[in-house]
């Protein structure tokens, strides 16, 4: 630690950090454009500079490092006239678009402006042109108001992973660029929104749809994958207008991916249910939540209808809270069913408790990560932007998969190979860390096994772990952990995932090709089931389908009894993420239509079958119940479950970020990306 001071105050700060962060810790306020802390220093913008004793020039805040005596004057007169200099150099070429700016009462400039900067301009020419750029269907550009502060810059390079966007010309000639006419195609691109102080980056679906003012603020969880990114609704008329993240350095730090920003934009569907529809000969009929639920009483009342063992099938998504997994649960033991299939996207988990095994943020303290079988771009971008950070400060990420994908990151090793060979590979790696007999062997496999430690994380991807072949993989990776003492943990892709899976065990969660009385389908579409056409063959043989919800799908003409659900938006409850943390939501806007939140729906058809123990009166007297179930077991090494279970699907599942989930699907804004214009 250095002793310094500021404004004649004595701080103690920690050697190497700047004078900027000095200042931040301890409250002291000091004007930045360019500065970001997630971002490396550019010092390009000039506003933060301060005075410092026995230094001829005014030094960048962001830039300098603190020495032990330095004296640092912030509010001095030399500092205020840079500061005014400064501003008004900014200011030159800045348009007066303040009164239409999307930016406009939450804008770094204004407020900058009018605190450190001058009342008038000197400046009597004209002002410069620049052309807007299309950076394609999230990002709209305003490049006159740009300032070349190179935060977008910076953040697409280091965080993002992809060099779309650069500084191109000199002096009053800079300006931002995608060097030749490209969109921005990152899966968090959306964040240089968030970070462009001044209204040049902006979204395009949000624009000049609302003032900062006019709306309320609202936090969430995102839905759209399991790390659980804490998010912040802005709310106008009962409408969510645009999602920003919130902050949670533990989580997603300050950043979400596009798929969160933009998902809001689904929710005013033309697909979406209006009421309950109830199918007559080929056609669908409006009716009320009265009849809807005298219908499923009459199916699924025991009085009415004695079902034989099993008869009665439900499927479920990943996405699906706790609290509608408990009453779930309750309402299958009513009826007498174990056919309860929570999470049927993908094939039947093969190992017990797949979690991270760990907090998110420690994945950065490992030396060295293997990532086996994952397409972590697709699948959690933000977990990727950690493992992105951890190569560029020179730690090793090494790859074992199936498929080549470009994680856009340092790679060391990397081995592409099927599925089936993956138990050659480790066998390999084992027999080179216990025999010593392949010292002078120069192979990936052996780099790999040096790399092995307690500093080493294997991370395994979903489509591994559920894959028929992983269970003959899981004794050599044991041996190896036995040997090493490295860590393993698991990729689960549902927001929900694990929490369903510490809830109800080892449940097995693969469609029975088989012929049931009735069922009932839960926030499910075709496109989220890995085997399709199996799915689609048991709908048709069952006598009498439910499906809730919240939007008409392809396999909506497969059910007798369509019930409106809400979306994400307009429901509350309780996801677990990966690395097992109890996260709550509520609700940010009202119900649309006469959809309902499928907790409701669930308790009160147990209330017209007459389930006992379904006086649940909210969503938190549920999860009290819920969150008692939940497995504190963790993952030290790979258990098998589930080894005599039929109907896996050995190919691997390719899916894109922007085809996740049903609310995903129908926001126009994700669907007109350039990689799905592509596969269309």
């Amino acid at each position: 630690m250095v002793k310094i001071k500021i404004n004649g105050k004595t701080f103690k700060a920690p050697e190497k950090s700047t004078i900027i962060q000095v200042a931040d810790d301890n409250g002291i306020e000091i004007p930045r454009f360019c500065y970001h802390k997630k971002l490396s220093i550019a010092a390009n913008c000039r506003m933060c500079l301060v005075e410092v004793k026995n230094f001829p020039k005014p030094l960048p805040a962001c830039a300098t490092q603190v020495n032990e005596g330095m004296e640092i004057f912030t509010k001095s007169k030399q500092t205020k006239d840079c500061q005014q200099s400064v501003m008004e150099f900014l200011l030159i070429n800045h348009p007066l678009d303040c009164p239409i700016c999307d930016q406009g009462g939450e804008c770094d400039l204004q407020d900058t402006a009018m605190a450190y900067g001058s009342p008038k301009s000197r400046y009597q020419e004209e002002k410069r042109v620049v052309l807007n750029k299309n950076l394609g269907p999230l990002v709209s550009t305003d490049l006159n108001r740009c300032i070349q502060c190179s935060r977008c810059v910076r953040f697409l390079k280091e965080v993002g992973g992809m060099q779309e966007l650069g500084l191109i010309g000199r002096g009053e000639h800079a300006e931002i660029s995608a060097y030749v006419e490209k969109s921005v195609d990152s899966e968090i691109s959306g964040n240089i929104i968030d970070l462009c102080p001044v209204g040049a980056l902006t979204s395009k679906p949000f624009r000049y749809s609302a003032r900062t003012w006019e709306m309320v603020r609202k936090s969430t969880i995102s839905p759209h994958d399991s790390l659980g990114s804490h998010l912040e609704a802005h709310v106008k008329d009962g409408n969510v207008m645009r999602v920003l993240p919130k902050e949670n350095e533990d989580i997603n730090e300050c950043w979400i991916s596009d798929r969160d920003r933009f998902s809001y934009i689904g929710i005013n569907s033309e697909d979406r249910i209006k009421t309950p529809l109830l199918k007559t000969g080929s056609n669908f009929k409006p009716i009320s939540w009265d009849e809807a639920f005298h219908t499923l009483e009459r199916v699924f009342h025991p009085s009415l209808n004695k079902f034989k063992e099993d008869e009665v099938a439900i499927f479920s998504s990943n996405q699906i809270t706790l609290e509608e997994a408990y009453l779930l649960d309750k309402l299958a033991s009513y009826v007498g069913t174990k056919q309860v299939k929570f999470d049927v996207a993908n094939n039947p988990n093969l190992i017990a408790n797949p979690s991270l095994n760990g907090m998110i943020g420690d994945v950065e303290s490992f030396e060295n990560i293997i990532l086996l079988g994952s397409q972590l771009r697709n699948e959690n971008p933000l977990l990727l932007q950690r493992l992105r950070k951890m190569g560029n400060a020179g730690k090793t990420i090494n790859i074992i998969n199936t498929v080549d994908f470009d994680l856009q990151l340092t790679v060391s090793n990397k081995i592409i190979q099927p599925i089936k060979d993956f138990q050659k590979t480790f066998e390999h790696i084992h027999k080179i860390l216990s025999t010593k007999v392949a010292k002078k062997e120069n192979s990936t496999e052996k780099n790999i096994a040096n790399l092995l430690s307690e500093k080493t994380l294997l991370l395994v991807g979903e489509d591994i772990y559920t894959n028929p072949a992983f269970m003959n993989l899981t004794n050599v990776i044991n041996q190896l952990i036995d040997l090493t003492s490295m860590k393993i943990g698991c990729l689960p892709t549902g927001s929900n995932s694990v929490g369903l899976q510490q809830m109800f065990g080892n449940y097995v969660n693969h469609i029975d090709d088989k012929k049931y009385q009735a069922s009932i389908s839960l926030n499910l579409e075709l496109e989220d089931i890995k085997d399709k056409s199996l799915f689609e063959r048991v709908l048709k043989k069952s006598k009498f389908n439910v499906g809730v919800t919240p939007f008409l799908n392809k396999n909506s003409k497969q059910f007798d009894l369509i019930l409106p659900s809400t979306t994400h938006f307009e429901n509350e409850g309780t996801f677990v993420n990966l690395e097992s943390r109890v996260q709550s939501f509520s609700q940010t806007i009202s119900p649309k239509f006469e959809s309902k939140p499928l907790w409701k729906i669930l308790r009160v058809l147990g209330n017209f079958i007459d389930c006992p123990d379904f006086t649940f009166e909210s969503c938190s007297e549920i999860k009290e119940k819920a969150v008692q179930k939940l497995s504190k077991n963790k993952l030290k090494r790979f258990n098998l479950i589930n080894q005599q279970v039929k109907h896996h699907s050995k190919d691997f599942w390719l899916k894109d970020i922007n085809n996740s989930d049903a609310l995903v699907r129908r926001s126009t804004a994700l669907q007109n990306t350039k990689r799905l214009r592509s596969e269309k």
